[in-house]
């Protein structure tokens, strides 16, 4: 009697752990923070600077202790003519500042795969990532926000053209100058665009998510 009760708590017990599995699997897919096992982290501190790839200026890195989220921001000259943006399951957060530089911060874990970088006066953000699905959640109640988050602040009178696109992600812009021939695009994400004003054509597309303009113009 005793062992058909441990088999039939095994099969219990595996059948919670496969329910939960497909239930994390379709959350992430929509996006949605999930409960389940993440890589720890280590709980050291530390601050290293060093040069990013290309023409930033300067790259910081911070390591937290309590998430294990390494913050880092890159600086770029104002003189970038373009600001492009291929992100996956990152919301992008870009808005006008006062600064004389662009800076481009995000926080990032040890199998985050971020791109950065300044090539022919052309600014790329890139974000991809060789780990598992599994290993971008963690366990418990716990969420930090500024995971999958990209923030780009550019000057007050910045007019470049702006190409932002992010797939299951959200574009907010908010301030800026959108120089011509710029877009915004994005796959199972909101787009929205705050006091902001448009040198030319503006192509706005959100397949599956919302678009939202307020105080804008010509």
């Amino acid at each position: 009697m005793n062992r058909n009760l441990k088999w039939i708590l095994l099969g219990a017990a595996i059948a919670v752990v496969a329910g939960l599995a497909i239930s994390a699997v379709a959350a992430w897919r929509m996006g949605l923070p999930v409960l389940l096992i993440r890589h720890s982290q280590s709980e050291t501190e530390e601050t290293v600077t060093a040069v990013e790839s290309g023409r930033g200026e300067s790259d910081g890195r911070e390591t937290s202790a309590e998430t294990g989220l390494t913050e880092r921001t890159v600086t770029f000259g104002a003189d970038c003519g373009e600001i492009v943006s291929d992100l996956k399951l990152v919301d992008l957060e870009i808005r006008a500042a006062d600064r004389e530089d662009i800076q481009v911060r995000w926080w990032e874990s040890g199998d985050d795969d971020y791109r950065v970088w300044e090539e022919g006066g052309v600014l790329r953000a890139e974000y991809g990532t060789d780990s598992n699905w599994y290993e971008h959640i963690w366990f418990g109640i716990s969420w930090d926000h500024r995971r999958y988050r990209m923030e780009i602040e550019v000057p007050l009178d910045y007019e470049g053209v702006l190409t932002l696109g992010s797939t299951s992600g959200n574009i907010s812009a908010d301030g800026l100058s959108f120089g011509p021939d710029s877009a915004a695009a994005s796959t199972s994400g909101e787009i929205e665009l705050e006091n902001c004003s448009f040198a030319g054509d503006l192509s706005v597309d959100a397949t599956s998510g919302g678009i939202k303009l307020e105080n804008c113009g010509c």
